[in-house]
């Protein structure tokens, strides 16, 4: 993820916020979560204006769309990602992998973090919604793959993966700060005591961005079901409006739930 090219962490008050709350005992673990969402509030305020995210985004939609098609190898080559005739899903996810790689490469910006974090986000969310839905008695075959894949080409569906992907992408972006803190305050007689508590802390941190990523699932759902309603291409274009506003409404969610609190 990139932790090496940060340095320290950046000397604002959000960030001693963040700090003084992990060394305060009577912190709550969400409390830390909600002051590091303060934080990165900045961070995710330049995220629509990203070319890789734009374009994990757009393969998040197309991807599904592919996988009902007939030949779902030569649909997947149309949007750049090269498998083999019958992918099982690890193909498919290394094949998006090298896909987001050659746009890095291509990409005036290069490589970045913030590109990096929404492949692995969109990589992991794809894993684990597929997973989550193929058949469990007996191993799964290309095409019960394929068939669970089509299955989040249906507005309702794809609403829960894209809730998903924002939930372990804003998850990431926060612990690509707090993971160069918390060691600090790991040991006996510090804030999180154990290793075990570093779990907990962890949990806890997945939780706050899961609870933060719902109103993503409507809206998802409500914008893809437009689309599907009116038969209309899913371009590159429309995907980076369609981040635009959920980026907004994602960073707007994490200071509502700060604010409440």
């Amino acid at each position: 993820m990139g932790h090496v090219r940060l340095g320290k962490l950046p000397a604002t008050r959000a960030w001693e916020e963040v700090v003084s709350l992990m060394m305060n005992g009577n912190s709550s673990y969400e409390q830390i979560a909600q002051a590091s969402a303060e934080a990165a509030e900045a961070s995710l305020g330049s995220l629509a204006k990203d070319p890789i995210f734009t374009e994990v985004l757009w393969m998040l939609c197309k991807i599904p769309q592919a996988a009902k098609e007939k030949d779902f190898s030569a649909a997947l080559k149309n949007l750049g990602i090269s498998v083999s005739p019958d992918p099982t899903l690890a193909e498919l996810t290394q094949g998006m992998s090298r896909a987001i790689d050659r746009c890095m490469r291509d990409n005036t910006s290069g490589r970045n973090d913030f590109g990096e974090m929404a492949r692995h986000a969109a990589i992991s969310s794809l894993t684990a919604m597929v997973q989550a839905n193929t058949p469990s008695l007996w191993a799964p075959t290309t095409e019960d793959v394929r068939h669970t894949v089509a299955h989040f080409a249906s507005p309702a569906h794809f609403g829960s993966l894209a809730q998903e992907f924002f939930s372990r992408f804003t998850q990431r972006n926060l612990r690509y700060y707090l993971d160069r803190e918390t060691p600090k305050h790991v040991g006996p007689g510090k804030y999180i005591p154990s290793l075990k508590g570093l779990d907990s802390f962890h949990e806890g941190l997945q939780h706050h961005c899961q609870e933060s990523s719902v109103i993503m699932r409507t809206f998802a759902k409500d914008w893809y079901g437009k689309k599907y309603a009116r038969n209309e291409e899913i371009t590159r274009k429309g995907v980076k409006g369609f981040s635009h506003v959920t980026v907004k409404k994602m960073r707007n969610e994490l200071i509502q739930r700060r604010k409440s609190k």
